[in-house]
């Protein structure tokens, strides 16, 4: 493979987003709980997928409704404590952003419980279908969340946006996972003393330590947090505000897999409070699920000693040798995400989803898919009949200043390249 050549296309072809199924997680909540003196409070948050709706066309607009119950109870089930219901529509004039797993409805659901132990139930209606779904069904406690004054980490994008004139966090609200993924995320680390100036943490991600050192960059916040142009944001309100404590960017030292952070805060200390998050690939390419194939799949680049190269590695060793490989070519090799890594597999499912014959055959190894892998989406397709009725395609790059024409011969939709 010229190595050059193909870092150059997919460079100069755009990072295109392009479906894949988001580990079988259709919506995203998350419970976020802050004691207070008689009680706790409860942040419900909620990301809901377009393509998880059903949307109906009216004219040029497509439209979604749904409805989410959320309710508390004592936790024996039996004493109802609060509900709280929100309704939303939405809608849209473009139809892929309709089946998009990518485009997001994004609200919050304020609750209260005097009980420090309860469970939190909560149920969405699509409108339009009429289904129901469990979101969530949870036993939270107070003790859960707050421990030597600590309360849980809080998971925010690194960068902040701007919401009515002022530049605020937002939360990232993926089930309280960080996100393996080009953004990077930062921890949030709410403390009910105010009186701590400066944590020290120790971070371990699948038993090793990534990170491990102290901070004294905080800010005193209401951990007020409110839908803004569709993102989760904290907001400061009057109410008391909590010492907060900042680890930034710790998503960029993370692979996936378990995440354990352990702070302290006073010099000599003893006592450690202890965390246990989770780093998800939440729209991680489906090609990529077992390593053996994802290997197999670089056949369309490498040569094949290449490949066999790879392959001869003991099979646990298989995705930390397939990581090895693409690192050489990873455009931020200062985090553990690669982008050009993770570009490569989605064409690959794109190439299976959209280019596979009725023959049965894999539409990553037909032609097409082949060029889709090299060079992404085209600029132009243009779709004929010859002389004699068979299909054609010609596929157009400008970037690349190159075109491909492809046949079919059989009827089949197996396309194959007329040249190059």
């Amino acid at each position: 493979m010229s190595y050059k050549f193909f870092y150059l296309v997919l460079t100069l072809c755009s990072f295109t987003l392009i479906y894949s199924q988001p580990l079988g997680i259709p919506f995203f909540t998350e419970s976020i709980l802050i004691p207070a003196d008689s009680g706790v409070s409860i942040t419900y948050s909620f990301r809901i997928p377009y393509s998880s709706l059903v949307f109906e066309k009216d004219m040029d607009t497509y439209s979604a409704s749904y409805q989410i119950n959320v309710e508390l109870f004592e936790d024996d089930d039996s004493v109802f404590i609060a509900r709280q219901i929100k309704q939303k529509k939405i809608l849209t004039q473009n139809f892929n952003e309709s089946i998009d797993n990518n485009t997001f409805d994004q609200d919050v659901i304020y609750l209260f419980s005097p009980k420090k132990t309860f469970k939190l139930r909560a149920i969405l209606t699509d409108v339009n279908s009429r289904r129901e779904y469990l979101l969530k069904a949870d036993e939270l406690n107070k003790k859960a969340v707050v421990q030597n004054n600590l309360i849980k980490p809080i998971i925010l994008n690194s960068n902040k946006i701007t919401c009515d004139g002022e530049e605020v966090f937002q939360l990232s609200n993926f089930n309280g996972f960080i996100p393996f993924s080009q953004e990077t995320y930062s921890l949030l680390i709410p403390f009910s003393d105010t009186s701590v100036n400066r944590i020290n943490y120790v971070i371990l991600n699948n038993r090793d330590t990534v990170m491990m050192s102290n901070t004294n960059s905080y800010i005193f916040n209401s951990l007020n947090m409110i839908a803004c142009e569709n993102q989760i944001i904290l907001k400061n309100s009057d109410q008391k505000k909590i010492k907060c404590f900042i680890i930034q960017d710790i998503s960029s030292k993370l692979l996936e897999g378990d995440v354990v952070i352990k702070i302290n805060y006073n010099q000599g200390q003893t006592t450690t409070s202890e965390f246990i998050l989770k780093s998800l690939w939440i729209n991680k390419p489906v090609s990529l699920s077992e390593p053996e194939d994802a290997i197999s799949y670089l056949r369309i680049i490498e040569k094949e000693e290449v490949v066999k190269a790879l392959l001869s590695n003991d099979e646990k060793d298989y995705f930390n040798a397939l990581n090895k490989y693409w690192k050489k070519f990873d455009p931020s090799p200062n985090t553990s995400y690669n982008e050009l890594m993770s570009e490569y597999y989605l064409r690959v499912d794109y190439a299976n989803l959209n280019f596979r014959p009725i023959t049965g055959k894999s539409g990553v190894n037909t032609d097409r898919g082949k060029v889709f892998v090299k060079f992404g989406h085209p600029t132009k397709i243009d779709r004929i009949s010859n002389d004699d009725g068979y299909i054609i395609e010609k596929w157009f790059y400008e970037d690349a200043n190159t075109d491909f024409s492809f046949i079919d011969k059989t009827g089949t939709g197996n396309f194959q390249i007329l040249n190059k």
